[in-house]
Protein backbone atom coordinates (compact mmCIF):
# COMPACT_ATOMS: atom_id res chain seq x y z
CA UNK A 1 0.00 0.00 0.00
CA UNK A 2 1.63 3.05 -1.27
CA UNK A 3 2.12 6.29 1.25
CA UNK A 4 -0.51 8.33 0.09
CA UNK A 5 -3.02 5.53 0.21
CA UNK A 6 -1.99 4.67 3.88
CA UNK A 7 -2.67 8.53 4.65
CA UNK A 8 -5.80 8.79 3.41
CA UNK A 9 -7.14 5.68 5.16
CA UNK A 10 -5.68 6.31 8.11
CA UNK A 11 -7.23 10.51 8.04
CA UNK A 12 -10.02 9.01 7.33
CA UNK A 13 -10.40 6.17 10.42
CA UNK A 14 -9.36 9.59 12.40
CA UNK A 15 -12.47 12.07 10.80
CA UNK A 16 -14.75 9.33 11.05
CA UNK A 17 -14.07 8.39 14.65
CA UNK A 18 -14.12 12.38 16.01
CA UNK A 19 -16.77 13.41 13.95
CA UNK A 20 -19.12 10.51 15.17
CA UNK A 21 -17.83 11.78 18.81
CA UNK A 22 -18.63 14.83 18.09
CA UNK A 23 -22.16 14.24 16.76
CA UNK A 24 -23.34 12.41 19.44
CA UNK A 25 -22.02 13.72 22.52
CA UNK A 26 -21.45 17.21 21.54
CA UNK A 27 -23.41 18.96 18.82
CA UNK A 28 -26.51 19.47 21.08
CA UNK A 29 -23.81 21.38 23.93
CA UNK A 30 -23.85 25.28 24.64
CA UNK A 31 -20.16 24.96 25.10
CA UNK A 32 -19.69 26.55 21.64
CA UNK A 33 -16.23 27.64 22.56
CA UNK A 34 -15.03 23.95 23.15
CA UNK A 35 -16.81 22.66 19.88
CA UNK A 36 -14.84 24.78 18.27
CA UNK A 37 -11.71 23.31 19.39
CA UNK A 38 -12.70 19.69 18.93
CA UNK A 39 -13.99 20.41 15.52
CA UNK A 40 -10.90 22.24 14.84
CA UNK A 41 -8.87 19.21 16.43
CA UNK A 42 -10.24 16.91 14.15
CA UNK A 43 -8.96 18.54 11.19
CA UNK A 44 -6.05 19.25 12.44
CA UNK A 45 -5.41 15.61 13.83
CA UNK A 46 -6.32 13.61 10.69
CA UNK A 47 -3.06 15.63 8.90
CA UNK A 48 -1.25 15.17 11.68
CA UNK A 49 -1.12 12.09 13.47
CA UNK A 50 -0.46 9.60 10.61
CA UNK A 51 2.32 11.06 10.13
CA UNK A 52 3.91 10.68 13.56
CA UNK A 53 6.13 7.08 13.51
CA UNK A 54 5.27 4.68 15.62
CA UNK A 55 6.45 4.40 19.66
CA UNK A 56 9.14 1.34 20.01
CA UNK A 57 10.32 -0.37 23.01
CA UNK A 58 12.27 -3.19 23.12
CA UNK A 59 11.05 -6.77 24.64
CA UNK A 60 13.12 -7.95 27.43
CA UNK A 61 12.64 -11.28 27.18
CA UNK A 62 13.84 -12.78 23.32
CA UNK A 63 10.54 -13.98 22.43
CA UNK A 64 9.41 -13.14 18.83
CA UNK A 65 7.93 -10.15 17.78
CA UNK A 66 6.88 -8.51 14.61
CA UNK A 67 6.99 -4.74 13.47
CA UNK A 68 5.81 -2.77 10.37
CA UNK A 69 8.05 -2.88 7.69
CA UNK A 70 8.02 0.42 6.46
CA UNK A 71 7.60 3.75 8.41
CA UNK A 72 3.54 3.26 9.60
CA UNK A 73 2.51 5.49 6.57
CA UNK A 74 4.04 3.00 3.66
CA UNK A 75 1.97 0.04 4.62
CA UNK A 76 -0.42 -0.79 7.50
CA UNK A 77 -0.68 -4.35 7.49
CA UNK A 78 2.32 -5.80 5.82
CA UNK A 79 4.43 -7.21 8.88
CA UNK A 80 7.97 -8.66 8.73
CA UNK A 81 8.87 -11.34 11.20
CA UNK A 82 11.75 -10.57 13.26
CA UNK A 83 12.79 -13.84 15.32
CA UNK A 84 16.24 -14.49 14.07
CA UNK A 85 16.07 -11.87 11.28
CA UNK A 86 19.27 -10.33 9.85
CA UNK A 87 20.43 -8.29 6.63
CA UNK A 88 22.56 -11.67 6.10
CA UNK A 89 20.43 -14.74 6.86
CA UNK A 90 17.71 -12.62 4.52
CA UNK A 91 20.31 -13.15 1.39
CA UNK A 92 19.84 -16.57 2.34
CA UNK A 93 16.25 -17.34 2.99
CA UNK A 94 15.09 -16.02 -1.08
CA UNK A 95 14.58 -18.22 -3.56
CA UNK A 96 16.91 -17.79 -6.30
CA UNK A 97 14.25 -18.84 -8.81
CA UNK A 98 12.41 -15.64 -9.31
CA UNK A 99 11.20 -16.18 -12.94
CA UNK A 100 7.88 -17.64 -11.33
CA UNK A 101 7.38 -14.34 -8.96
CA UNK A 102 3.58 -13.24 -9.99
CA UNK A 103 4.81 -9.15 -10.32
CA UNK A 104 1.36 -7.81 -10.13
CA UNK A 105 1.54 -4.88 -12.55
CA UNK A 106 -1.59 -4.61 -12.90
CA UNK A 107 -2.50 -3.92 -9.38
CA UNK A 108 0.72 -1.10 -9.61
CA UNK A 109 -1.61 0.39 -12.58
CA UNK A 110 -4.69 0.54 -10.28
CA UNK A 111 -2.79 2.62 -8.00
CA UNK A 112 -1.43 4.94 -10.38
CA UNK A 113 -4.38 5.57 -11.84
CA UNK A 114 -6.30 6.01 -8.72
CA UNK A 115 -3.65 8.01 -7.03
CA UNK A 116 -4.24 10.23 -10.96
CA UNK A 117 -7.91 10.60 -10.64
CA UNK A 118 -7.47 11.28 -6.88
CA UNK A 119 -5.17 14.58 -7.48
CA UNK A 120 -7.35 15.49 -10.80
CA UNK A 121 -10.37 15.81 -8.05
CA UNK A 122 -8.41 17.17 -5.55
CA UNK A 123 -6.77 19.71 -8.41
CA UNK A 124 -10.58 20.79 -9.66
CA UNK A 125 -11.79 21.21 -5.88
CA UNK A 126 -8.54 23.59 -5.14
CA UNK A 127 -9.26 25.94 -8.63
CA UNK A 128 -12.97 26.01 -7.14
CA UNK A 129 -11.07 27.23 -4.09
CA UNK A 130 -9.10 29.92 -5.62
CA UNK A 131 -11.77 30.99 -7.59
CA UNK A 132 -13.89 32.08 -4.37
CA UNK A 133 -10.69 33.70 -2.70
CA UNK A 134 -10.82 35.67 -5.91
CA UNK A 135 -14.50 36.92 -6.07
CA UNK A 136 -14.11 37.53 -2.06
CA UNK A 137 -11.73 39.82 -2.43
CA UNK A 138 -12.72 41.52 -5.68
CA UNK A 139 -16.00 42.42 -3.97
CA UNK A 140 -13.82 44.15 -1.13
CA UNK A 141 -11.71 45.99 -3.88
CA UNK A 142 -14.64 47.30 -5.54
CA UNK A 143 -15.99 48.22 -2.22
CA UNK A 144 -15.94 51.26 -0.63
CA UNK A 145 -13.96 51.25 2.33
CA UNK A 146 -13.86 52.94 6.04
CA UNK A 147 -11.57 51.88 8.45
CA UNK A 148 -12.67 51.83 12.08
CA UNK A 149 -9.89 50.32 14.32
CA UNK A 150 -8.77 47.53 13.37
CA UNK A 151 -11.39 46.70 10.88
CA UNK A 152 -12.79 47.70 8.04
CA UNK A 153 -16.11 48.40 6.94
CA UNK A 154 -17.14 47.69 3.19
CA UNK A 155 -20.06 48.86 1.60
CA UNK A 156 -20.90 46.45 -1.74
CA UNK A 157 -22.82 46.61 -4.40
CA UNK A 158 -27.16 47.37 -2.65
CA UNK A 159 -27.88 43.40 -3.62
CA UNK A 160 -24.96 41.50 -1.87
CA UNK A 161 -25.98 40.00 1.29
CA UNK A 162 -23.67 41.06 4.40
CA UNK A 163 -21.01 38.89 5.45
CA UNK A 164 -17.66 38.67 7.07
CA UNK A 165 -13.53 38.07 6.24
CA UNK A 166 -11.38 38.46 8.59
CA UNK A 167 -11.18 42.00 9.26
CA UNK A 168 -13.24 43.16 6.38
CA UNK A 169 -16.87 43.52 7.10
CA UNK A 170 -18.91 43.81 4.21
CA UNK A 171 -22.15 45.52 4.95
CA UNK A 172 -24.86 47.69 3.10
CA UNK A 173 -26.40 50.53 5.36
CA UNK A 174 -29.13 51.15 3.03
CA UNK A 175 -30.73 47.48 3.38
CA UNK A 176 -31.07 48.25 6.89
CA UNK A 177 -33.12 50.12 9.58
CA UNK A 178 -30.89 51.38 12.69
CA UNK A 179 -31.80 48.43 14.72
CA UNK A 180 -30.70 46.05 11.91
CA UNK A 181 -28.06 47.52 11.33
CA UNK A 182 -26.31 47.14 14.62
CA UNK A 183 -27.63 43.30 14.97
CA UNK A 184 -25.69 42.71 11.82
CA UNK A 185 -22.59 44.38 12.45
CA UNK A 186 -22.59 43.28 16.49
CA UNK A 187 -22.47 39.45 14.41
CA UNK A 188 -20.21 40.28 11.93
CA UNK A 189 -17.94 41.78 14.19
CA UNK A 190 -18.29 38.77 16.41
CA UNK A 191 -16.83 36.84 13.38
CA UNK A 192 -13.66 39.11 12.83
CA UNK A 193 -12.76 38.82 16.46
CA UNK A 194 -12.66 35.47 16.96
CA UNK A 195 -10.92 34.88 13.82
CA UNK A 196 -13.90 32.73 12.50
CA UNK A 197 -12.49 33.04 8.40
CA UNK A 198 -9.74 30.52 9.60
CA UNK A 199 -12.07 28.06 11.34
CA UNK A 200 -13.90 28.17 6.97
CA UNK A 201 -10.41 28.11 5.97
CA UNK A 202 -8.98 25.12 7.10
CA UNK A 203 -12.03 23.43 6.72
CA UNK A 204 -12.17 24.07 2.90
CA UNK A 205 -8.58 23.02 2.81
CA UNK A 206 -9.35 19.60 4.54
CA UNK A 207 -12.03 18.65 2.13
CA UNK A 208 -10.04 19.74 -0.77
CA UNK A 209 -6.82 17.15 0.96
CA UNK A 210 -9.44 14.40 2.28
CA UNK A 211 -12.86 14.69 -0.42
CA UNK A 212 -12.87 11.28 -0.81
CA UNK A 213 -14.76 11.02 2.81
CA UNK A 214 -18.45 11.72 2.54
CA UNK A 215 -18.34 13.10 6.52
CA UNK A 216 -16.12 16.32 5.22
CA UNK A 217 -19.10 18.12 3.76
CA UNK A 218 -21.04 17.33 6.09
CA UNK A 219 -18.00 18.33 8.97
CA UNK A 220 -17.39 21.39 7.02
CA UNK A 221 -21.47 21.61 7.56
CA UNK A 222 -21.19 21.65 11.44
CA UNK A 223 -17.61 23.64 11.87
CA UNK A 224 -20.00 26.60 10.04
CA UNK A 225 -22.72 26.25 11.77
CA UNK A 226 -20.77 26.21 15.61
CA UNK A 227 -19.29 29.70 14.14
CA UNK A 228 -22.76 30.74 13.77
CA UNK A 229 -23.62 29.65 17.49
CA UNK A 230 -20.16 31.51 18.84
CA UNK A 231 -21.71 34.93 16.76
CA UNK A 232 -25.30 34.64 17.98
CA UNK A 233 -24.32 33.72 21.82
CA UNK A 234 -22.26 37.42 21.08
CA UNK A 235 -24.73 39.73 19.77
CA UNK A 236 -27.50 37.87 22.37
CA UNK A 237 -25.11 39.18 25.30
CA UNK A 238 -24.93 42.52 23.85
CA UNK A 239 -28.76 43.06 25.39
CA UNK A 240 -30.79 42.91 21.77
CA UNK A 241 -34.16 41.71 21.91
CA UNK A 242 -33.89 37.97 20.98
CA UNK A 243 -36.67 37.97 19.54
CA UNK A 244 -36.60 40.74 17.04
CA UNK A 245 -32.77 39.54 16.36
CA UNK A 246 -34.59 36.02 15.39
CA UNK A 247 -36.80 37.58 13.40
CA UNK A 248 -34.84 39.58 11.36
CA UNK A 249 -32.37 36.64 10.97
CA UNK A 250 -35.88 34.46 9.20
CA UNK A 251 -36.11 38.04 7.27
CA UNK A 252 -33.19 38.07 5.44
CA UNK A 253 -32.52 34.28 5.44
CA UNK A 254 -34.14 34.08 2.04
CA UNK A 255 -31.21 35.67 0.26
CA UNK A 256 -28.17 33.38 1.36
CA UNK A 257 -25.07 34.30 -0.72
CA UNK A 258 -22.59 32.32 -3.20
CA UNK A 259 -19.61 32.94 -1.33
CA UNK A 260 -18.60 29.87 0.87
CA UNK A 261 -15.63 31.22 2.45
CA UNK A 262 -17.15 34.13 4.55
CA UNK A 263 -19.38 34.42 7.70
CA UNK A 264 -22.71 35.11 6.96
CA UNK A 265 -25.45 36.91 8.92
CA UNK A 266 -28.29 35.34 6.54
CA UNK A 267 -26.80 31.87 7.20
CA UNK A 268 -28.42 28.63 6.40
CA UNK A 269 -29.65 26.44 8.88
CA UNK A 270 -31.85 29.24 10.46
CA UNK A 271 -33.72 26.81 12.35
CA UNK A 272 -30.99 25.06 14.15
CA UNK A 273 -29.14 28.42 15.28
CA UNK A 274 -32.90 29.80 16.68
CA UNK A 275 -33.12 26.71 18.37
CA UNK A 276 -29.71 26.48 20.09
CA UNK A 277 -30.42 30.17 21.22
CA UNK A 278 -33.50 29.57 22.64
CA UNK A 279 -32.07 26.30 24.40
CA UNK A 280 -31.04 26.35 27.95
CA UNK A 281 -27.42 26.34 28.88
CA UNK A 282 -25.78 23.29 29.12
CA UNK A 283 -24.63 22.08 32.78
CA UNK A 284 -21.26 22.97 34.28
CA UNK A 285 -20.96 19.20 34.68
CA UNK A 286 -21.26 18.40 30.73
CA UNK A 287 -17.77 19.56 30.43
CA UNK A 288 -16.54 16.48 31.60
CA UNK A 289 -17.43 15.35 27.86
CA UNK A 290 -14.36 17.32 26.61
CA UNK A 291 -11.88 15.93 29.44
CA UNK A 292 -11.90 12.86 27.24
CA UNK A 293 -10.54 14.33 24.01
CA UNK A 294 -7.11 13.46 24.98
CA UNK A 295 -7.71 9.86 25.52
CA UNK A 296 -9.25 9.27 22.96
CA UNK A 297 -6.35 11.89 20.52
CA UNK A 298 -3.88 8.98 22.35
CA UNK A 299 -6.37 5.77 21.50
CA UNK A 300 -6.27 6.77 18.05
CA UNK A 301 -3.03 7.28 17.53
CA UNK A 302 -2.44 3.78 18.79
CA UNK A 303 -4.90 2.50 16.55
CA UNK A 304 -3.56 3.83 13.44
CA UNK A 305 0.83 2.92 14.56
CA UNK A 306 0.66 0.40 16.19
CA UNK A 307 3.54 -0.17 18.98
CA UNK A 308 6.73 -1.62 17.83
CA UNK A 309 7.57 -4.53 19.91
CA UNK A 310 11.46 -5.57 19.37
CA UNK A 311 13.62 -7.81 21.17
CA UNK A 312 16.82 -6.56 23.16
CA UNK A 313 19.03 -8.41 20.48
CA UNK A 314 17.29 -6.95 17.33
CA UNK A 315 17.23 -3.18 17.92
CA UNK A 316 20.15 -2.75 15.55
CA UNK A 317 17.79 -3.94 12.98
CA UNK A 318 14.80 -2.38 14.03
CA UNK A 319 16.36 1.11 13.41
CA UNK A 320 17.48 0.02 9.71
CA UNK A 321 14.31 0.75 8.34
CA UNK A 322 15.76 -0.24 4.74
CA UNK A 323 16.49 -3.88 5.77
CA UNK A 324 12.89 -5.32 3.30
CA UNK A 325 15.01 -3.33 0.60
CA UNK A 326 18.21 -4.79 1.53
CA UNK A 327 20.01 -7.85 -0.59
CA UNK A 328 21.82 -9.28 -4.03
CA UNK A 329 20.00 -8.44 -7.27
CA UNK A 330 20.72 -9.78 -10.66
CA UNK A 331 19.58 -7.73 -13.86
CA UNK A 332 17.75 -11.21 -16.15
CA UNK A 333 19.72 -13.90 -16.40
CA UNK A 334 23.08 -11.88 -16.75
CA UNK A 335 25.50 -12.83 -14.46
CA UNK A 336 27.78 -10.04 -15.09
CA UNK A 337 25.02 -7.37 -13.69
CA UNK A 338 24.78 -8.17 -10.27
CA UNK A 339 24.39 -5.06 -7.25
CA UNK A 340 23.71 -5.38 -3.94
CA UNK A 341 21.55 -3.33 -1.73
CA UNK A 342 22.43 -1.87 2.10
CA UNK A 343 22.29 0.77 4.56
CA UNK A 344 24.83 2.71 5.71
CA UNK A 345 24.35 5.56 7.92
CA UNK A 346 20.22 5.66 7.49
CA UNK A 347 21.26 5.77 4.14
CA UNK A 348 20.34 3.23 0.94
CA UNK A 349 23.34 2.20 -0.88
CA UNK A 350 23.55 0.78 -4.71
CA UNK A 351 26.86 -1.03 -5.12
CA UNK A 352 27.81 -2.04 -8.61
CA UNK A 353 29.98 -4.92 -8.40
CA UNK A 354 31.38 -4.82 -11.76
CA UNK A 355 32.98 -1.63 -11.17
CA UNK A 356 32.57 -1.10 -7.32
CA UNK A 357 31.16 1.91 -7.78
CA UNK A 358 28.45 3.11 -5.24
CA UNK A 359 25.46 5.44 -5.30
CA UNK A 360 23.39 6.57 -2.19
CA UNK A 361 19.60 6.77 -3.20
CA UNK A 362 16.74 8.58 -0.92
CA UNK A 363 13.59 8.16 -0.32
CA UNK A 364 11.04 9.49 -2.85
CA UNK A 365 7.77 7.51 -1.94
CA UNK A 366 6.73 4.18 0.01
CA UNK A 367 8.51 1.80 -2.23
CA UNK A 368 10.57 4.55 -4.87
CA UNK A 369 14.08 6.34 -4.17
CA UNK A 370 16.61 8.67 -6.35
CA UNK A 371 20.33 9.13 -6.18
CA UNK A 372 20.90 12.45 -5.16
CA UNK A 373 21.59 14.04 -8.72
CA UNK A 374 17.90 12.91 -9.70
CA UNK A 375 19.27 10.87 -12.86
CA UNK A 376 18.22 6.97 -11.36
CA UNK A 377 14.95 6.25 -9.92
CA UNK A 378 14.60 2.79 -8.45
CA UNK A 379 11.10 1.06 -7.63
CA UNK A 380 11.02 -1.52 -5.29
CA UNK A 381 7.65 -3.80 -6.23
CA UNK A 382 5.86 -5.49 -2.82
CA UNK A 383 4.69 -9.36 -2.98
CA UNK A 384 1.39 -9.65 -1.22
CA UNK A 385 3.04 -11.29 1.44
CA UNK A 386 5.24 -8.25 2.16
CA UNK A 387 8.45 -8.90 1.14
CA UNK A 388 10.07 -7.55 -1.94
CA UNK A 389 11.89 -9.94 -4.84
CA UNK A 390 12.37 -7.26 -7.25
CA UNK A 391 12.90 -3.75 -8.69
CA UNK A 392 12.67 -1.64 -11.37
CA UNK A 393 15.43 0.77 -12.27
CA UNK A 394 14.54 3.71 -14.78
CA UNK A 395 11.42 2.36 -14.39
CA UNK A 396 12.00 -0.46 -17.19
CA UNK A 397 14.84 -2.72 -16.15
CA UNK A 398 13.40 -5.61 -13.71
CA UNK A 399 16.25 -6.54 -11.19
CA UNK A 400 15.79 -10.17 -9.15
CA UNK A 401 17.15 -10.79 -5.76
CA UNK A 402 19.08 -13.72 -5.40
CA UNK A 403 20.68 -15.99 -2.52
CA UNK A 404 24.47 -15.38 -2.77
CA UNK A 405 26.76 -12.67 -3.04
CA UNK A 406 29.58 -13.09 -5.05
CA UNK A 407 32.99 -13.46 -3.78
CA UNK A 408 35.85 -10.74 -3.78
CA UNK A 409 38.84 -12.48 -5.55
CA UNK A 410 42.08 -13.07 -3.51
CA UNK A 411 44.73 -10.54 -4.04
CA UNK A 412 47.86 -11.19 -6.08
CA UNK A 413 50.90 -8.75 -5.14
CA UNK A 414 52.77 -6.65 -8.12
CA UNK A 415 54.75 -3.60 -7.11
CA UNK A 416 54.10 -1.17 -9.19
CA UNK A 417 57.07 -1.53 -11.08
CA UNK A 418 56.04 -4.23 -12.07
CA UNK A 419 52.57 -2.86 -12.86
CA UNK A 420 54.12 -0.05 -15.47
CA UNK A 421 54.61 -3.04 -18.04
CA UNK A 422 51.08 -2.76 -18.72
CA UNK A 423 50.96 0.93 -19.31
CA UNK A 424 50.37 2.33 -22.50
CA UNK A 425 47.12 2.37 -25.38
CA UNK A 426 45.27 -0.44 -26.57
CA UNK A 427 43.60 -0.07 -29.58
CA UNK A 428 40.04 -2.48 -30.62
CA UNK A 429 40.74 -5.45 -33.41
CA UNK A 430 36.53 -5.51 -33.36
CA UNK A 431 35.01 -2.08 -33.94
CA UNK A 432 37.12 0.77 -35.52
CA UNK A 433 38.67 3.79 -33.75
CA UNK A 434 37.77 2.55 -29.77
CA UNK A 435 40.65 2.75 -27.47
CA UNK A 436 41.71 1.97 -23.97
CA UNK A 437 44.17 3.61 -21.39
CA UNK A 438 46.08 1.35 -19.32
CA UNK A 439 47.58 3.54 -16.16
CA UNK A 440 49.31 2.05 -13.33
CA UNK A 441 47.96 2.48 -9.66
CA UNK A 442 48.57 1.05 -6.46
CA UNK A 443 48.50 -2.97 -6.68
CA UNK A 444 46.36 -2.59 -9.86
CA UNK A 445 45.99 -0.77 -13.24
CA UNK A 446 42.87 1.98 -13.78
CA UNK A 447 41.60 1.50 -17.32
CA UNK A 448 39.65 4.47 -19.12
CA UNK A 449 37.30 3.94 -22.32
CA UNK A 450 38.45 7.13 -24.30
CA UNK A 451 35.37 7.35 -26.64
CA UNK A 452 33.39 8.10 -23.40
CA UNK A 453 35.37 8.65 -20.53
CA UNK A 454 34.47 5.28 -18.32
CA UNK A 455 37.21 4.29 -15.67
CA UNK A 456 37.74 0.93 -13.99
CA UNK A 457 39.82 -0.22 -10.90
CA UNK A 458 41.01 -3.93 -11.71
CA UNK A 459 43.56 -5.79 -9.90
CA UNK A 460 45.79 -8.57 -10.81
CA UNK A 461 44.26 -12.21 -10.34
CA UNK A 462 48.19 -13.35 -11.48
CA UNK A 463 51.15 -11.91 -13.63
CA UNK A 464 48.93 -11.80 -16.53
CA UNK A 465 45.30 -11.85 -15.41
CA UNK A 466 43.31 -9.27 -13.69
CA UNK A 467 39.61 -8.31 -12.92
CA UNK A 468 37.55 -6.11 -10.94
CA UNK A 469 37.43 -7.33 -7.14
CA UNK A 470 35.13 -9.55 -8.11
CA UNK A 471 35.96 -11.15 -10.66
CA UNK A 472 34.18 -8.89 -13.27
CA UNK A 473 35.64 -7.14 -16.17
CA UNK A 474 38.67 -9.54 -16.96
CA UNK A 475 41.68 -8.80 -18.44
CA UNK A 476 44.29 -11.68 -19.77
CA UNK A 477 47.50 -9.93 -20.79
CA UNK A 478 49.84 -11.99 -23.49
CA UNK A 479 53.38 -10.92 -23.54
CA UNK A 480 56.02 -10.90 -26.50
CA UNK A 481 59.13 -12.99 -26.34
CA UNK A 482 60.83 -9.84 -24.97
CA UNK A 483 58.29 -9.66 -22.03
CA UNK A 484 56.61 -6.17 -23.25
CA UNK A 485 52.76 -6.58 -23.60
CA UNK A 486 51.38 -7.21 -27.18
CA UNK A 487 47.58 -7.61 -26.53
CA UNK A 488 45.07 -7.82 -24.51
CA UNK A 489 42.15 -10.23 -24.05
CA UNK A 490 38.89 -8.68 -22.67
CA UNK A 491 36.00 -11.09 -21.24
CA UNK A 492 37.88 -13.99 -22.90
CA UNK A 493 36.97 -12.91 -26.71
CA UNK A 494 37.67 -9.40 -27.06
CA UNK A 495 40.87 -8.68 -28.51
CA UNK A 496 42.67 -4.99 -27.87
CA UNK A 497 45.99 -4.78 -29.41
CA UNK A 498 48.76 -2.50 -27.97
CA UNK A 499 49.66 0.74 -29.83
CA UNK A 500 52.73 2.52 -29.36
CA UNK A 501 52.78 6.62 -30.45
CA UNK A 502 49.18 6.40 -30.15
CA UNK A 503 48.18 9.89 -28.59
CA UNK A 504 44.14 10.89 -28.60
CA UNK A 505 43.31 13.95 -30.83
CA UNK A 506 42.64 16.85 -28.22
CA UNK A 507 39.79 18.89 -30.09
CA UNK A 508 39.74 22.37 -30.19
CA UNK A 509 36.76 24.23 -28.24
CA UNK A 510 35.95 27.87 -30.57
CA UNK A 511 33.83 30.44 -29.23
CA UNK A 512 30.21 30.97 -30.27
CA UNK A 513 28.01 33.88 -30.54
CA UNK A 514 25.31 33.56 -27.39
CA UNK A 515 22.10 34.31 -30.17
CA UNK A 516 23.96 31.31 -31.83
CA UNK A 517 24.07 29.16 -28.89
CA UNK A 518 20.54 30.04 -27.95
CA UNK A 519 19.46 28.69 -31.40
CA UNK A 520 20.46 24.97 -30.55
CA UNK A 521 18.35 25.45 -27.11
CA UNK A 522 15.51 23.17 -27.12
CA UNK A 523 14.00 19.52 -27.31
CA UNK A 524 14.82 17.04 -30.04
CA UNK A 525 13.11 13.97 -30.32
CA UNK A 526 14.66 10.56 -31.35
CA UNK A 527 11.85 8.16 -30.03
CA UNK A 528 8.85 8.68 -27.81
CA UNK A 529 10.37 7.51 -25.17
CA UNK A 530 14.04 8.92 -25.89
CA UNK A 531 14.15 13.23 -25.66
CA UNK A 532 17.51 15.36 -25.90
CA UNK A 533 17.35 18.55 -23.82
CA UNK A 534 19.93 21.05 -24.63
CA UNK A 535 20.00 24.17 -22.36
CA UNK A 536 22.88 27.27 -22.93
CA UNK A 537 25.50 27.29 -20.12
CA UNK A 538 27.93 29.98 -20.40
CA UNK A 539 29.97 29.45 -23.89
CA UNK A 540 28.74 25.79 -24.24
CA UNK A 541 25.36 23.42 -24.47
CA UNK A 542 24.70 21.10 -21.94
CA UNK A 543 22.89 17.84 -23.09
CA UNK A 544 20.45 16.05 -21.20
CA UNK A 545 19.61 12.41 -21.74
CA UNK A 546 16.59 10.23 -19.64
CA UNK A 547 18.33 8.75 -17.14
CA UNK A 548 21.73 10.40 -17.25
CA UNK A 549 23.12 13.32 -15.88
CA UNK A 550 23.62 16.37 -17.78
CA UNK A 551 26.31 16.53 -20.31
CA UNK A 552 28.32 19.75 -21.08
CA UNK A 553 28.91 19.76 -24.95
CA UNK A 554 31.80 22.01 -26.11
CA UNK A 555 31.95 23.42 -30.08
CA UNK A 556 34.39 22.58 -32.65
CA UNK A 557 32.63 24.33 -35.65
CA UNK A 558 29.21 26.76 -35.84
CA UNK A 559 27.31 23.55 -36.05
CA UNK A 560 29.52 20.43 -34.49
CA UNK A 561 29.80 19.75 -30.90
CA UNK A 562 31.76 17.03 -29.08
CA UNK A 563 31.70 15.51 -25.19
CA UNK A 564 35.54 15.95 -23.79
CA UNK A 565 37.11 12.49 -23.27
CA UNK A 566 34.59 11.29 -25.94
CA UNK A 567 36.25 11.16 -28.87
CA UNK A 568 33.44 9.16 -30.62
CA UNK A 569 30.61 11.42 -29.88
CA UNK A 570 29.30 14.21 -31.61
CA UNK A 571 26.33 16.27 -32.27
CA UNK A 572 25.66 18.30 -35.78
CA UNK A 573 22.79 20.94 -35.70
CA UNK A 574 21.35 21.51 -39.43
CA UNK A 575 19.11 23.89 -40.21
CA UNK A 576 15.76 23.56 -42.89
CA UNK A 577 14.78 25.71 -45.26
CA UNK A 578 13.35 28.58 -43.14
CA UNK A 579 17.19 28.53 -41.86
CA UNK A 580 16.39 27.34 -38.54
CA UNK A 581 17.34 23.80 -36.71
CA UNK A 582 15.08 21.50 -37.50
CA UNK A 583 17.63 18.30 -36.54
CA UNK A 584 20.19 17.02 -34.23
CA UNK A 585 22.23 14.28 -35.27
CA UNK A 586 24.31 12.11 -32.57
CA UNK A 587 26.55 10.13 -33.59
CA UNK A 588 28.26 7.41 -31.10
CA UNK A 589 30.90 5.15 -32.53
CA UNK A 590 29.98 5.54 -36.12
CA UNK A 591 26.24 4.97 -35.51
CA UNK A 592 23.71 7.87 -36.52
CA UNK A 593 20.64 9.02 -34.77
CA UNK A 594 18.53 11.93 -36.05
CA UNK A 595 16.81 14.29 -33.56
CA UNK A 596 13.45 16.48 -34.65
CA UNK A 597 13.52 19.44 -32.82
CA UNK A 598 10.21 19.66 -31.38
CA UNK A 599 10.40 22.79 -29.12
Amino acid sequence: MGIWFAFLLKANIIISVLFGIYYIFLRKEKFFFFNRIFLLSILLLSVSLPFIPAIEYISANGSQASFSIFHPLNDLYSEFELSGYSATNNINRINPYTHDVDVNYYWIIIENLFLLFYLIIASVLCLKFLKQLVIVFRVIKHSNKEKHGRFTYCTPKPDLPSFSFFNFIIINRSRYNDGQYQQVLSHETAHSQQWHSMDVILSELAQIILWINPLMPVLKRYIKLNLEYLADEEVVKSGVDVANYQRNIVLYSAKISSYPLVNLFNSSRIKQRILMMNADQSPQINLYKYAFILPIAIGLYFIINPPVVVSANDTENINNVFIPYEGIYQFGNNKERIIKIFERNKQLVLKQYWDEKEIIFQKTSALGFLNKEGSFPLEFIMEKDGTILQMLAFNKDLWHKINFEPSKKQEFQLERKQLDIYEGYYMSMDKEGLYLKFTSIENGLMVKEMWQGKEYIIYPESDLKFSTGYGYFPVQFKKNRDGTIKEAIIYNKDLWKKVNGYKPESKKIIILSDKLLEDYVGEYVVSPDWILKFKKEGDHLIITVPGQQAIPVFPESESKFFIKDDELTTIEFRRGNKNGIETAILTQSGISKIANKVK
